[in-house]
Protein backbone atom coordinates (compact mmCIF):
# COMPACT_ATOMS: atom_id res chain seq x y z
CA UNK A 1 0.00 0.00 0.00
CA UNK A 2 2.75 2.46 1.06
CA UNK A 3 4.31 1.77 -2.74
CA UNK A 4 0.97 2.64 -4.27
CA UNK A 5 0.14 5.68 -2.37
CA UNK A 6 3.82 6.77 -3.09
CA UNK A 7 3.31 6.13 -6.84
CA UNK A 8 0.04 8.14 -6.68
CA UNK A 9 1.96 11.17 -5.22
CA UNK A 10 4.51 10.97 -7.14
CA UNK A 11 2.12 10.97 -10.23
CA UNK A 12 -0.31 13.67 -9.16
CA UNK A 13 2.86 16.22 -8.51
CA UNK A 14 4.43 15.60 -11.74
CA UNK A 15 1.47 17.15 -13.54
CA UNK A 16 2.75 20.44 -11.93
CA UNK A 17 6.36 20.43 -11.54
CA UNK A 18 7.18 21.15 -14.80
CA UNK A 19 5.13 24.18 -14.50
CA UNK A 20 6.43 25.39 -11.18
CA UNK A 21 10.13 25.12 -12.23
CA UNK A 22 9.15 27.34 -15.14
CA UNK A 23 7.67 30.18 -12.97
CA UNK A 24 10.32 29.86 -10.87
CA UNK A 25 13.52 30.47 -13.72
CA UNK A 26 11.12 33.35 -15.51
CA UNK A 27 9.58 35.23 -12.42
CA UNK A 28 12.07 33.93 -9.51
CA UNK A 29 8.68 32.94 -7.06
CA UNK A 30 5.87 31.23 -6.89
CA UNK A 31 3.32 30.40 -4.21
CA UNK A 32 1.66 27.23 -4.15
CA UNK A 33 -1.42 26.40 -2.50
CA UNK A 34 -2.66 22.76 -1.90
CA UNK A 35 -4.79 20.43 0.63
CA UNK A 36 -3.31 18.63 3.09
CA UNK A 37 -1.87 15.22 1.47
CA UNK A 38 -2.00 16.39 -1.52
CA UNK A 39 1.83 16.03 -1.83
CA UNK A 40 3.45 19.82 -0.84
CA UNK A 41 6.69 18.59 0.44
CA UNK A 42 7.20 15.90 -2.16
CA UNK A 43 6.76 18.60 -4.85
CA UNK A 44 9.14 20.81 -3.07
CA UNK A 45 12.11 17.88 -2.62
CA UNK A 46 11.60 17.70 -6.21
CA UNK A 47 11.66 21.23 -7.33
CA UNK A 48 15.72 21.41 -4.79
CA UNK A 49 16.16 18.05 -7.05
CA UNK A 50 15.94 20.21 -10.11
CA UNK A 51 18.50 22.19 -9.14
CA UNK A 52 22.07 21.71 -7.71
CA UNK A 53 21.80 23.07 -4.37
CA UNK A 54 18.72 24.40 -2.12
CA UNK A 55 17.28 25.03 1.19
CA UNK A 56 14.13 24.31 2.89
CA UNK A 57 13.07 25.92 5.87
CA UNK A 58 9.78 24.48 8.18
CA UNK A 59 8.22 25.49 11.00
CA UNK A 60 9.40 23.00 13.41
CA UNK A 61 12.00 20.73 14.15
CA UNK A 62 9.39 17.21 13.78
CA UNK A 63 8.31 18.83 10.06
CA UNK A 64 12.60 18.76 9.70
CA UNK A 65 12.37 15.07 10.14
CA UNK A 66 9.40 14.78 7.83
CA UNK A 67 11.09 16.32 4.82
CA UNK A 68 14.10 14.43 5.49
CA UNK A 69 12.48 11.13 5.80
CA UNK A 70 10.58 12.22 2.50
CA UNK A 71 14.03 13.04 1.40
CA UNK A 72 15.09 9.14 1.19
CA UNK A 73 12.22 7.98 -0.54
CA UNK A 74 12.96 10.59 -3.46
CA UNK A 75 16.40 10.42 -3.64
CA UNK A 76 17.35 13.73 -1.73
CA UNK A 77 20.22 13.72 0.66
CA UNK A 78 18.71 16.67 2.41
CA UNK A 79 21.02 17.99 5.88
CA UNK A 80 19.18 19.09 8.80
CA UNK A 81 20.36 22.31 10.38
CA UNK A 82 20.07 23.08 13.92
CA UNK A 83 20.48 26.41 15.51
CA UNK A 84 22.48 27.02 18.78
CA UNK A 85 19.49 27.09 21.14
CA UNK A 86 18.43 23.47 20.14
CA UNK A 87 22.22 22.09 20.64
CA UNK A 88 23.26 24.12 23.48
CA UNK A 89 24.99 22.03 26.30
CA UNK A 90 24.98 24.92 29.29
CA UNK A 91 21.92 27.30 28.81
CA UNK A 92 18.22 26.12 28.98
CA UNK A 93 16.95 25.31 25.95
CA UNK A 94 12.76 26.13 27.12
CA UNK A 95 13.73 30.05 27.55
CA UNK A 96 12.70 32.92 25.17
CA UNK A 97 14.48 33.03 22.00
CA UNK A 98 16.04 36.56 21.96
CA UNK A 99 17.11 36.15 25.61
CA UNK A 100 19.05 32.58 25.05
CA UNK A 101 20.46 34.16 21.96
CA UNK A 102 22.18 37.32 24.30
CA UNK A 103 23.03 35.36 26.93
CA UNK A 104 24.85 32.74 24.46
CA UNK A 105 26.74 35.65 23.04
CA UNK A 106 27.84 36.76 26.44
CA UNK A 107 28.82 33.79 27.53
CA UNK A 108 30.89 33.33 24.08
CA UNK A 109 32.18 36.38 24.45
CA UNK A 110 33.32 35.69 28.16
CA UNK A 111 34.98 32.67 26.47
CA UNK A 112 32.53 30.14 28.97
CA UNK A 113 31.87 28.53 26.36
CA UNK A 114 34.07 26.13 24.02
CA UNK A 115 34.13 26.10 20.18
CA UNK A 116 35.61 23.30 17.98
CA UNK A 117 36.01 22.99 14.57
CA UNK A 118 38.56 19.96 13.38
CA UNK A 119 38.12 17.48 11.09
CA UNK A 120 37.16 14.76 13.77
CA UNK A 121 34.35 16.19 15.20
CA UNK A 122 32.81 17.46 11.91
CA UNK A 123 33.12 14.02 10.23
CA UNK A 124 31.97 12.95 13.47
CA UNK A 125 28.39 15.65 13.32
CA UNK A 126 28.05 14.85 9.62
CA UNK A 127 26.66 11.24 10.26
CA UNK A 128 24.31 12.62 12.90
CA UNK A 129 20.54 13.86 12.35
CA UNK A 130 18.99 14.16 15.67
CA UNK A 131 19.82 17.04 18.06
CA UNK A 132 19.59 15.16 20.57
CA UNK A 133 22.55 12.76 19.24
CA UNK A 134 24.26 16.10 18.24
CA UNK A 135 24.31 17.50 22.39
CA UNK A 136 25.03 14.17 23.27
CA UNK A 137 28.37 14.06 21.16
CA UNK A 138 29.61 17.90 22.60
CA UNK A 139 28.88 17.02 25.92
CA UNK A 140 30.85 13.81 25.87
CA UNK A 141 33.67 15.77 24.12
CA UNK A 142 33.35 18.94 26.41
CA UNK A 143 32.60 21.98 23.10
CA UNK A 144 29.95 23.74 22.00
CA UNK A 145 28.54 21.20 19.08
CA UNK A 146 27.30 24.00 17.00
CA UNK A 147 30.22 25.79 14.89
CA UNK A 148 31.23 22.01 13.88
CA UNK A 149 27.58 20.79 12.94
CA UNK A 150 27.19 24.17 11.26
CA UNK A 151 30.20 23.29 8.88
CA UNK A 152 29.38 19.81 8.46
CA UNK A 153 25.63 20.99 7.16
CA UNK A 154 26.78 23.44 4.68
CA UNK A 155 29.16 21.42 3.05
CA UNK A 156 25.83 19.57 2.01
CA UNK A 157 23.92 20.77 -1.35
CA UNK A 158 20.50 20.34 0.08
CA UNK A 159 19.75 21.23 4.08
CA UNK A 160 16.96 21.98 5.76
CA UNK A 161 16.15 24.19 8.63
CA UNK A 162 13.46 25.95 10.20
CA UNK A 163 12.31 29.55 10.26
CA UNK A 164 13.85 30.48 14.07
CA UNK A 165 16.97 29.79 12.63
CA UNK A 166 16.76 31.43 9.41
CA UNK A 167 15.60 34.32 11.72
CA UNK A 168 18.19 34.48 14.03
CA UNK A 169 21.19 33.42 11.81
CA UNK A 170 19.99 35.79 8.78
CA UNK A 171 23.06 37.18 8.08
CA UNK A 172 24.80 33.72 7.31
CA UNK A 173 25.84 34.05 3.61
CA UNK A 174 26.60 30.17 3.83
CA UNK A 175 22.84 29.78 3.38
CA UNK A 176 22.76 30.86 0.46
CA UNK A 177 21.28 28.51 -2.47
CA UNK A 178 20.13 28.13 -5.55
CA UNK A 179 16.93 28.03 -4.74
CA UNK A 180 14.80 28.17 -1.35
CA UNK A 181 11.40 26.21 -0.59
CA UNK A 182 9.15 28.31 1.98
CA UNK A 183 7.10 25.26 4.08
CA UNK A 184 3.58 27.39 5.50
CA UNK A 185 5.32 30.75 4.26
CA UNK A 186 2.13 32.25 6.04
CA UNK A 187 4.84 31.76 9.08
CA UNK A 188 6.93 34.84 7.68
CA UNK A 189 4.29 36.91 9.19
CA UNK A 190 4.64 35.28 12.51
CA UNK A 191 8.20 36.16 12.60
CA UNK A 192 8.37 40.26 12.22
CA UNK A 193 8.70 40.76 15.62
CA UNK A 194 12.30 39.25 15.57
CA UNK A 195 13.16 42.26 13.22
CA UNK A 196 11.61 44.96 15.42
CA UNK A 197 14.16 45.76 18.62
CA UNK A 198 12.06 46.53 21.81
CA UNK A 199 13.03 48.14 24.24
CA UNK A 200 11.71 49.56 27.65
CA UNK A 201 12.43 49.57 31.97
CA UNK A 202 11.01 46.19 32.20
CA UNK A 203 13.39 44.68 29.46
CA UNK A 204 16.21 46.87 30.60
CA UNK A 205 15.92 45.49 34.46
CA UNK A 206 15.66 42.12 32.67
CA UNK A 207 18.85 42.02 31.15
CA UNK A 208 20.63 43.33 33.87
CA UNK A 209 19.61 40.76 36.21
CA UNK A 210 20.34 38.07 33.25
CA UNK A 211 23.73 39.31 32.94
CA UNK A 212 24.85 40.29 36.42
CA UNK A 213 27.37 37.63 36.99
CA UNK A 214 28.86 38.04 34.00
CA UNK A 215 29.13 41.25 33.54
CA UNK A 216 28.56 43.10 36.91
CA UNK A 217 29.43 46.70 35.44
CA UNK A 218 27.05 46.78 32.22
CA UNK A 219 24.16 45.55 35.00
CA UNK A 220 24.77 47.77 37.69
CA UNK A 221 24.58 50.66 34.50
CA UNK A 222 21.25 48.69 33.03
CA UNK A 223 19.56 48.87 36.44
CA UNK A 224 20.40 52.93 36.56
CA UNK A 225 18.92 53.47 33.09
CA UNK A 226 15.77 51.60 33.92
CA UNK A 227 15.22 53.57 36.70
CA UNK A 228 15.93 57.29 35.85
CA UNK A 229 15.28 57.03 32.81
CA UNK A 230 11.62 58.77 32.36
CA UNK A 231 10.45 58.09 28.29
CA UNK A 232 11.42 55.71 25.82
CA UNK A 233 13.65 58.04 24.09
CA UNK A 234 15.21 59.52 26.90
CA UNK A 235 15.84 55.67 28.02
CA UNK A 236 17.69 54.99 24.48
CA UNK A 237 19.44 58.28 24.47
CA UNK A 238 21.18 57.03 27.94
CA UNK A 239 21.74 53.53 26.83
CA UNK A 240 23.39 54.67 23.31
CA UNK A 241 25.94 56.74 25.90
CA UNK A 242 26.50 53.67 28.02
CA UNK A 243 27.65 51.62 24.38
CA UNK A 244 29.72 53.98 23.25
CA UNK A 245 31.95 54.49 26.96
CA UNK A 246 32.55 50.69 26.00
CA UNK A 247 31.65 48.92 29.19
CA UNK A 248 32.55 45.27 28.98
CA UNK A 249 29.57 43.57 27.27
CA UNK A 250 27.67 46.37 25.69
CA UNK A 251 28.19 44.99 22.34
CA UNK A 252 24.70 42.77 23.37
CA UNK A 253 22.88 45.99 22.71
CA UNK A 254 24.21 47.02 19.44
CA UNK A 255 21.71 45.77 17.28
CA UNK A 256 19.29 47.98 19.12
CA UNK A 257 21.37 51.19 19.02
CA UNK A 258 21.43 50.68 14.88
CA UNK A 259 18.14 50.39 14.87
CA UNK A 260 17.14 53.60 16.97
CA UNK A 261 19.79 55.47 14.29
Amino acid sequence: MVTLSLGRILSRISKYLTVVLDEIRHSGNVVFEAYPGFGKTFLGLSILKAFHSGLYVTRTIAEMMVVRNIGELVNVDIRPLYGRMRLCTKLPRDSAAELFYRLCHARRTMRLCEERVDRELVTKLSTLHSPEEIRAIGEKMGTCPYRAHLVASLSKHYIVTTYEFVAYHRELGGLERDVAIYDECHTILDLLDLFIQKVDRYKLLALASSVHNYFPRLAYALKSIAKRSENVEELLEVLIKVVESGIEGTDVFEDIVTAYH
